[in-house]
């Protein structure tokens, strides 16, 4: 089990937001904070490929959290100057009491 202690990176979850372009469409590209809670974060596997000329890195973190029931596979999340595309949310010990986030970190280390 998961110490409260160990949570110790502060992760903000970010909502998509609709905005509309210049004819009137809308788009989901846009995000804006949602709520700030305390986390931990930690690689699980990285992998790089060749995509369009370019060596791309995506890395999955499992990324767990105290509980909260609002947490969903649409939203994302910021740590610092890093984002997270969560792909899969569960509950940890099926208690209650720890959500597990599984999240892709996506890395252009292309260098123009």
């Amino acid at each position: 089990m998961l110490s409260i202690g160990k949570l110790n990176h502060k992760i903000t979850f970010q909502k998509r937001t609709p905005e509309l372009d210049e004819l009137g469409q809308e788009h989901l590209d846009s995000f804006t904070d949602y709520k700030t809670v305390w986390a931990t974060i930690h690689p699980l596997r990285g992998k790089e490929y060749w995509d369009a000329r370019r060596v791309r890195a995506d890395e999955i973190f499992k990324i767990t959290i105290r509980y909260v029931p609002w947490v969903t596979e649409d939203m994302r999340i910021r740590y610092k100057d890093r984002f997270y595309n969560i792909t899969s949310v569960a509950d940890a010990d099926i208690r209650g009491e720890f959500l597990e986030i599984y999240a892709t970190e996506y890395a252009n280390t292309h260098r123009e």
